[in-house]
């Protein structure tokens, strides 16, 4: 399937923030999750991060409305570091297969769509998984600058 173009674009984000603790928060990122049809990575602990992106192509983001909702709950550090379309199912397909393998079925909280990790160590590997399922699926060389993994590093080392 080629790029998508325009308004119906799914998107992907990355917030970045100095601890995510408390239990009322992190029921309430699940919550806001399942509600908007999200998927992606709640990393709990020091530092948090939330790497976000819709479940579907289906002519609606819902991601900048998670984004929003994050941003007005109380935090000492909360940085959106990335925001960005997605042009091909293949992205959200293989975050989707990465997020349901085997080996984070237990982190994994069917409730929301969000793999819950406390470690920063697993999520590059997860990545690259969504990587190599995004190229099993669409086929071809992937670009790069869609990659799951560059939009990860670039994100975190972005100031």
């Amino acid at each position: 399937m080629g790029p998508r173009r325009g308004h119906d674009m799914a998107q992907r984000a990355l917030m970045a923030f100095h601890h995510i603790l408390s239990s009322k928060k992190i029921s309430t990122l699940h919550a806001w999750a399942h509600e908007l049809k999200l998927q992606g990575i709640l990393k709990t602990g020091w530092p948090g991060i939330v790497l976000v992106a819709d479940r579907a192509m289906d002519g609606r983001t819902n991601v900048a409305e998670y984004v929003r909702r994050i941003k007005r709950l109380p935090w000492q550090t909360c940085e959106l570091r990335a925001i960005e379309p997605l042009a091909y199912e293949a992205q959200l397909q293989g975050l989707h297969a990465a997020l349901h393998a085997p080996a984070q079925a237990s982190r994994f909280t069917r409730r929301s769509g969000l793999v819950q990790l406390d470690s920063l160590k697993p999520i590059t590997a997860l990545l690259r998984d969504a990587d190599a399922q995004r190229a099993a699926v669409h086929r071809g060389a992937a670009r790069d600058d869609a990659s799951w993994e560059a939009f990860y590093r670039a994100a975190m080392w972005a100031r």
